[in-house]
């Protein structure tokens, strides 16, 4: 069960924009788009670079020999199916770096650092005659950061999501008709907290940063 987490938020929004490369430009035309997903469930990070022609809906690049995008001091690995470079972490990152160097040796560093999310210490079921507000363990939404709820039914594989963006938030709220399209019985909980910022270092047109800490957990619902 622990693996359906990732696969969920990671499958969605990175093939979402894949695309075959079509001819080859260089680094003066990529954009440069970077994640960075933990995963508690898996106490799993991923570190992703991808790089597009001209915008980030742009075809996919590989990078021409002498050009290397690193996490942390170690090179990323190519993904000859996704087009993208990526490594698995074992551990959580608060803080790291993408170092992306061109050709020429010049270097663009972008920082990226990760905000936690939680559920409540007790939480295990919850009523759908009721609205739910979860407080989350973590700080108050940041500028740039918002949080999403999906409730994930593994036996009719449907899922619905819930979105809380307003700064200083410390909730989310499920209002009860959102919780009572579910049938009764244990649901997949999956709380994500992403930040989205302009990539501040970029060889080309511009990029994007993200950083997504993902939580999950079984949770019952009752009446």
């Amino acid at each position: 069960m622990k693996k359906l987490t990732m696969f969920l938020i990671v499958g969605g929004v990175l093939t979402s924009c894949l695309k075959e490369p079509d001819i080859e430009v260089d680094s003066s035309q990529y954009y440069s788009s970077y994640f960075l997903f933990y995963d508690a469930g898996l106490d799993l990070s991923q570190p992703i670079a991808i790089f597009t022609a001209n915008d980030e809906n742009g075809f996919r690049q590989t990078l021409r020999t002498g050009a290397d995008v690193k996490f942390m001091n170690s090179s990323l690995t190519f993904d000859t199916n996704m087009v993208e470079y990526r490594a698995n972490i074992e551990e959580y990152v608060p803080i790291g770096e993408f170092i992306f160097t061109d050709i020429f040796g010049v270097e663009y560093i972008n920082e990226i650092e990760q905000n936690i999310i939680g559920f409540p210490a007790v939480f295990d079921s919850v009523s759908i005659n009721e609205d739910l507000d979860i407080f989350w363990k973590g700080d108050p939404l940041e500028a740039g950061e918002f949080v999403t709820l999906d409730i994930f039914d593994p036996r009719l594989e449907f899922r619905e999501t819930f979105t809380q963006d307003e700064l200083e938030s410390i909730k989310i709220t499920i209002p009860s008709a959102g919780l009572r399209i579910f049938e009764m019985g244990v649901m997949r909980f999956i709380m994500t907290r992403e930040r989205i910022s302009d990539a501040l270092s970029s060889p080309g047109l511009g990029g994007v940063v993200h950083s997504i800490y993902i939580n999950s957990k079984d949770v019952k619902l009752v009446e």
